[in-house]
């Protein structure tokens, strides 16, 4: 008679004979005869990231194998290794588990038994001790001992200081940005320097500190990174395990890990770094019988769920922000001292004539120049105003430049070198009715804290003054610097119709360091003479705010899931969409959005002691 189907439920229970192997003393991986027939495993907990290792518990007693408990001291090389195997219908070992002991715990409790920790640990992975450079003069590559960055913040500028290396080419290293700010030196060091992926970022990582893979293989691929934005003056501090590096770079991005097990064509146990993406995986349901009907573990495998559901740990509407609105402009300023003063030399201002000098008592004559930006000047001269001046004009519409705001030391315009440029100061030749830069001998400070410069020589410029020894109107000045705005750009993704909350709910995002607007005036000295640091990234804000709505525009969920027995078909990254029987749906989004966001598996309990499965997910 032909037999009816095994339930799929069903078939997914793994055989309950476990098998144990314990390597030697030595520290090497446990063989075929390194079996242990006494230990009775406990509890296997398999999870995700450097916090959460897979972990574990056995106990042997001791009374069985015709032991006692004496003579306890703490032994040299007590980490041996441990494997656990599953042995299915087929008589297959399925890898379970693989650590080293790191806890034993004795028992004299109405008979003597050993209750044994094994866990992975971070020193499996290894340990970065700097970022790795090629030493051009060397030919070879060398580590320094520094902390790695990459893509390092100068001066407000991110710099791109990734290379590949000369030798191995598949390869990447870390280069200095400052040895190669110049096209010489760029000629030099033979490389332009790029900015670093989360791709070749971990890749690189995982090489740096576990490139020998003594107990742990890196990924094969690392391509399920290659969507992640590029890594902004993000920090690893030397002497860092490898799981903890790969925790702090990849949860900020979108991802986690953990080690997965398989076994190679020749029947030895492969372990191997996996990297899965938050809110990506296979789609799997739990099974549960509607209420009334008879018990039939062909059609469920949970006899316990228990979800919670909340709708005010969320946001629909989010604003990101990032830096302030800037421009670069050349803007004319204006005489600090008063009319009265005008006639006064440069001999009669020097610092150094004790006896005639006028410098202390007018300080500022010939000297100081400024744009007047908060009005601090108002009235001192006809010229200067009553009201301060406008820096509006060169805003678009909604820009409003604030007043005594301080100007930035660089330019957006690069030199031909491609470097950025100083704050650029001119002054009126008459003779040849232009704009001529001021040589760099007349010696001046660019004000720390308004718009303007002033002349620290012993006396104040001759060649200015002459200019203005007829007409004082003659004598002029103007200063190309970046101002300010004092509206940033930013971008609001509103609620939507869909959202689990009817209300609005905010979020504010600061993100000044990833997201600009900046750009050059026509009237800038340099505008279109050179090249620019211009950018507008007003749809790259938008479109990370509604991301950062969507991905926020959920309710929050938080499951806990008991299974029948010991079950394997569930995975570390599977997504959860519903108790399927009581139709009970596991999508955090509301039933109108046309976006489905699942819970995520990230660790797995196998309990042997009460044979059952508990599956631990986050909501992301």
């Amino acid at each position: 008679m032909v037999s009816a189907p095994r339930s799929p439920i069903l078939n997914a229970r793994l055989f309950t004979a476990i098998l144990v192997r314990v390597g030697n003393e030595a520290g090497d991986a446990p063989g075929v005869d390194d079996e242990v027939f006494d230990a009775r495993l406990i509890s296997l907990d398999l999870g995700t990231g450097g916090s959460d290792f897979d972990k574990s518990v056995f106990t042997i007693d001791i009374g069985d194998t015709g032991q006692r408990i004496v003579d306890v001291q703490v032994d040299s090389k007590m980490n041996r290794q441990v494997e656990v195997y599953a042995i299915d219908s087929d008589g297959e070992n399925v890898p379970l588990f693989w650590g080293e002991f790191d806890q034993q715990n004795l028992e004299i409790i109405k008979g003597e038994t050993v209750t044994i920790t094994a866990s992975v640990q971070k020193q499996h992975f290894g340990i970065l001790a700097g970022p790795e450079e090629y030493n051009k003069v060397e030919d070879e590559n060398q580590v320094i001992d520094s902390d790695i960055v990459f893509n390092p913040e100068i001066d407000g500028i991110i710099y791109g200081n990734q290379r590949t290396d000369p030798n191995i080419s598949v390869e990447y290293l870390f280069v200095d940005p400052a040895s190669s700010w110049t096209s010489t030196a760029e000629t030099y060091v033979g490389v332009t320097p790029a900015l670093w992926t989360l791709e070749t970022a971990v890749e690189t990582l995982c090489r740096l500190a576990n490139e020998a893979e003594t107990h742990i293989d890196n990924p094969e691929s690392f391509e399920i990174l290659s969507t992640a934005a590029d890594l902004k003056n993000f920090r690893i501090r030397r002497g860092t395990h490898l799981s903890e590096a790969l925790d702090q770079i990849l949860e900020p991005h979108g991802f986690t890990w953990f080690v997965d097990k398989s076994i190679n064509i020749f029947g030895g146990l492969v372990k191997t770094i996996k990297i899965i993406k938050q809110g990506t995986g296979t789609e799997k349901n739990v099974f549960f019988q509607r209420p009334g009907e008879s018990l039939d573990i062909a059609k469920s495998n949970a006899n316990e769920i228990t979800l919670e559901t909340n709708i005010s740990e969320m946001a629909n509407k989010v604003t990101v922000y990032g830096d302030y609105i800037k421009k670069e402009v050349t803007l004319e300023l204006k005489k600090a001292w008063a009319v009265a003063q005008d006639a006064l030399t440069p001999d009669e201002l020097q610092k150094k004539d004790e006896s005639g000098s006028q410098f202390e008592t007018y300080p500022n004559v010939h000297r100081k120049w400024v744009f007047n930006e908060a009005g601090d000047y108002n009235d001192l001269r006809t010229e200067t105003g009553s009201a301060p001046a406008d820096l509006d004009a060169f805003g678009d519409a909604g820009e409003e430049y604030v007043h005594k705001r301080r100007s930035t030391e660089r330019l957006l315009t690069y030199d031909s070198e491609l470097n950025h440029r100083q704050q650029h100061l001119e002054y009126y030749d008459n003779s040849l009715a232009a704009w001529k830069p001021v040589p760099p001998e007349w010696g001046y400070d660019i004000l720390p804290d308004e718009i303007g410069v002033y002349f620290n020589g012993n006396k104040p410029p001759a060649e200015l003054w002459e200019q203005g020894a007829s007409d004082i109107a003659d004598m002029k000045l103007r200063l190309t610097c970046v101002i300010a705005c004092d509206k940033r750009i930013e971008y609001t993704a509103t609620r939507q119709s869909s959202s689990p909350n009817g209300r609005d709910i905010e979020l504010f995002i600061d993100a000044s360091d990833r997201f600009f607007n900046k750009s050059v005036d026509s009237g800038s000295t340099f505008f279109g003479v050179y090249d620019a640091d211009e950018v507008d990234d007003t749809t790259e804000i938008q479109a990370y705010a509604e991301e950062l709505r969507d991905a926020n525009d959920s309710a929050r969920l938080q499951a806990s899931i008991v299974l029948f027995g010991i079950i394997n078909s569930y995975k570390r990254g599977d997504l959860l969409t519903k108790v399927d029987g009581r139709n009970i749906s596991l999508n955090r989004n509301s039933a109108d959005s046309s976006i489905k966001k699942h819970l995520q598996i990230t660790k797995i309990v196998h309990d042997y002691q009460n044979h059952r499965t508990v599956l631990t997910t986050r909501a992301f």
